[in-house]
């Protein structure tokens, strides 16, 4: 949902992620089914947020940003090489 959401293109957020296009449509698709909501409108091959996607696409970029700093300070941790 990120990935399409900051490229407003299935297409692209499928080629950011190397996974299909197709397979980024059925997942969005089955989160829009899980919300009950709709999460991008489609018009004539455009794309753009709704205003749900639009409030789930910050929430969902704040926290993967909030993983990665995470995984970042995890793994210059050189703590464990140290000798005692």
């Amino acid at each position: 949902f990120e990935a399409v959401g900051k490229h407003l293109s299935f297409t692209g957020g499928a080629a950011a992620l190397s996974v299909s296009q197709s397979a980024m449509s059925r997942h969005v698709a089955g989160l829009e089914q899980l919300l009950g909501k709709q999460l991008f409108e489609r018009d004539a091959g455009r794309l753009a947020l709704t205003p749900e996607g639009q409030e789930l696409l910050g929430v969902v970029s704040k926290s993967l940003n909030a993983v990665e700093k995470a995984l970042n300070v995890i793994r210059e941790d050189n703590r464990s090489g140290r000798v005692l």
